[in-house]
């Protein structure tokens, strides 16, 4: 497995508390990183793209896991 492909060998819990570390308050489109332990992986960098959906009146802005690198095993 290369540093640059970790993110399908991750579980999805792990990639949930990723997101919610994410800055609440980021425009659509910013990009932002945030490392944490991933048990049975290592220190994982997760790499995240905000967007926005709208439909009608309603806008939805929520993180988007765009790739996950190795840190250190």
């Amino acid at each position: 497995m290369t540093a640059s492909n970790v993110l399908p060998s991750i579980p999805g819990q792990y990639v949930a508390i990723a997101i919610q570390a994410m800055p609440k308050d980021a425009p659509p489109g910013a990009v932002a990183s945030v490392e944490q332990d991933v048990p049975g992986v290592g220190r994982v960098k997760f790499t995240a793209l905000r967007m926005s959906l709208s439909r009608g009146r309603n806008v939805h802005e929520f993180w988007t896991v765009e790739s996950a690198e190795l840190v250190e095993p």
